[in-house]
């Protein structure tokens, strides 16, 4: 997570600017590794059948996406990592990076929140962009 204070009398750049100087390209958080993507997080989720996540294109640029719909089906604790939470899982179907740990799953139910619609701030998510990203995740939890 990234603490950034842009105090209210800034008149510098916008925020999506200032996310683009911030974060790497194609990231809207700061990544401990360059080859775990938004893309690796979402797969974590779906290879483990935790979640089914859906992107909704803009039909005059596929490339870029308006909304996303999450649905979750479980949310696995460490006791399924039987080999310990830090011992990597295969996924089911060729990826790189090959595999993840519990870490890497349990970081990817708060990755998920922060794919930019392209039409939105660097701080909007395409699921629920009006609510914070720990309400998200607690609410949807209580569902499951």
């Amino acid at each position: 997570m990234v603490d950034l204070t842009i105090e209210p009398e800034f008149d510098g750049p916008s925020v999506p600017e200032v996310c683009k100087q911030v974060f790497p390209h194609g990231f809207n958080f700061l990544p401990e590794d360059l080859s775990k993507t938004r893309t690796f997080y979402e797969f974590i989720l779906v290879d483990s059948k935790s979640a089914e996540i859906t992107h909704v294109p803009d039909k005059n640029d596929p490339s870029k996406i308006i909304y996303s719909k999450l649905r979750i089906f479980q949310v696995l604790t460490p006791s399924y990592w039987k080999q310990g939470m830090f011992v990597g899982k295969r996924f089911s179907q060729p990826f790189k990076p090959p595999s993840y740990n519990y870490r890497d799953y349990t970081k990817a139910w708060y990755i998920i929140f922060w794919l930019q619609a392209y039409n939105h701030s660097c701080r909007s998510s395409t699921f629920i962009p009006s609510l914070p990203t720990k309400y998200l995740l607690v609410s949807s939890l209580k569902d499951v």
